[in-house]
């Protein structure tokens, strides 16, 4: 998981260029989940780093910028749509990693 600020972007570029170079043995990567670091529209440099990163991963899913989780903590059941569905496609993912399931739906 990474905020889709400059910092966390690297560092999410750091880390699969890692697992993409087989420096992290063990590790399945079943995608990066970026987390808005505020509201609105990602500044064109940051989409395209984005879009960078996003080609070296499985998949890649965007949280929405949720102003209550800055002084709250954060609730799956009042969570915005969008964010309860990557955890649904998360538990799947990893449901389906776990069990080593050969029928594998890729969901992206």
């Amino acid at each position: 998981m990474a905020r889709s600020d400059l910092r966390g972007l690297r560092a999410a570029q750091a880390a699969a260029t890692q697992w993409a170079a087989g420096l992290t043995p063990g590790v399945e990567l079943l995608g990066l989940v970026v987390s808005a670091d505020s509201p609105g529209r990602l500044p064109q440099p940051l989409r395209e780093l984005l879009r960078v990163i996003a080609g070296g991963v499985p998949r890649v899913w965007e949280l929405p910028w949720v102003e209550s989780w800055r002084t709250d903590a954060a609730k799956p059941a009042n969570a915005p749509r969008g964010v309860r569905r990557v955890v649904d496609e998360l538990t799947v993912l990893l449901h389906q990693s776990a069990t080593g399931d050969p029928h594998r739906k890729d969901l992206r």
